[in-house]
């Protein structure tokens, strides 16, 4: 019969031994939003303009073509995780700007809630590990008016998040981004109407300018 001998281990000689565990407690998801895509649709044509990680962006239209102008925007929507433990973002909401449509067949992630805003729920079951990214996206349309120019703003923000140890999201300030887009009429048409309003006025002043001098002869 054999017997295994091993020699005696003492912890107080070996104090080099040094066995330390640390516990990963920080859970930290951020969202980026981007434009990534506008597509403008009117009697002219389409034109369609893509951006890289842009979250301002600035399209002019024509006044001839701007009422009933149609104007696609694609949003790109970036769920980071910049903490210690892998997590899920299990709902994403975006709040519907008052002067843009949500499209369901356009959106087929996306589901519009009682509430008015947009929901999205694709990566409730899809761990996102640290330092990875998911990436989702959202379609909204803005059909064109003479008083809707200027800016819309789209803010998303990361509503329900869930990890194996149930801790919470140590910084909700990076849970919510906006993207922005200006539309406006054409700075060139704009110049275009005060030249012709100028070159008017002259023609009308060269105009009394000569009656005035006929009637005083």
């Amino acid at each position: 019969e054999k017997v295994a001998i091993t020699n005696n281990i003492n912890l107080e000689e070996n104090k080099t031994i040094d066995l330390e565990l640390v516990e990963l407690t920080e859970f930290n998801l951020k969202i980026d939003k981007y434009i990534s895509k506008v597509i403008v649709q009117n009697q002219k044509g389409t034109k369609t303009s893509e951006y890289a990680k842009q979250q301002l962006v600035r399209e002019e239209i024509s006044n001839k073509y701007l009422s009933g102008s149609t104007v696609l925007v694609e949003y790109t929507m970036e769920i980071s995780n910049i903490g210690e433990l892998a997590g899920y973002a299990t709902e994403i909401v975006d709040y519907l700007p008052a002067d843009m449509k949500f499209h369901s067949e356009l959106n087929t992630q996306w589901y519009a809630g009682e509430d008015g805003n947009l929901y999205n729920a694709s990566l409730a079951t899809t761990a996102i590990k640290p330092g990875e990214t998911k990436t989702i996206r959202l379609v909204l349309l803005k059909t064109m008016t003479k008083n809707n120019t200027g800016t819309t703003s789209n803010i998303a923000e990361i509503s329900e998040t869930m990890n194996i140890k149930e801790y919470a999201d140590i910084d909700l300030k990076d849970n919510q981004s906006k993207a922005e887009i200006i539309v406006n009429v054409a700075t060139g048409t704009i110049i275009t109407y005060i030249i012709a309003i100028m070159n008017s006025v002259v023609i009308i002043s060269i105009g009394m300018y000569m009656i005035k001098k006929k009637v005083i002869k």
